[in-house]
């Protein structure tokens, strides 16, 4: 038996369990690159765009005020919503804020009229509360990072690094636990 998409003069009737509908190379490859950052909003690059799909475009449309559409996928209709790649620092942030993890894939070559779907890749990750950069970071509102040090017996000690508007501060915190 069959659990993926047969080969019709290969395969008899009775010898399939369940069919997979047909899909564009594009779309087997985004659903690939999807595989390996599942709980996260694919920012997919097609030419001059990124696009998102199924529930990666309704999450997209709704935190961006943006336009849903629709693609045809082999024959089969998926959700689609998408931006201009040069407005990705507008729009990057306000996912961010909405708290959305992020990974962005990029087209890692020259589509060519010989080749039917260019190679990609996922070139960042972008998560609410891990990122220094000044484009996604609220600047008029302190900012914290914390990096652990130590952890001895009941002691624990990490760095504690604050970006305020003007100016940035760096503390070592220990913390003394004690139980009863």
């Amino acid at each position: 038996m069959y659990f993926c998409r047969p080969n019709p003069k290969e395969v008899k009737k009775q010898n399939v369990l369940f069919e997979v509908p047909a899909m564009t190379p594009l779309m087997e490859q985004y659903y690939a690159m999807k595989a390996k950052h599942p709980d996260a909003i694919l920012l997919y690059r097609v030419g001059d765009f990124y696009e998102t799909f199924g529930e990666d475009a309704l999450k997209t449309s709704a935190a961006l005020g943006i336009v849903l559409t629709k693609r045809n996928n082999g024959g089969n209709d998926i959700e689609l919503a998408g931006f201009p790649f040069h407005s990705l620092d507008a729009y990057l942030p306000k996912l961010v804020r909405a708290g959305y993890r992020v990974a962005i894939c990029e087209q890692l070559e020259k589509p060519s009229k010989g080749k039917k779907v260019v190679q990609r890749g996922i070139t960042d990750v972008i998560t609410p509360g891990v990122t220094t950069d000044d484009k996604l970071l609220d600047l008029k509102k302190n900012n914290f990072f914390c990096a652990p040090l130590h952890f001895r017996m009941r002691t624990l000690e990490f760095l504690l690094l604050i970006f305020q508007p003007e100016n940035f501060t760096l503390q070592k915190v220990t913390l003394h636990i004690y139980t009863n």
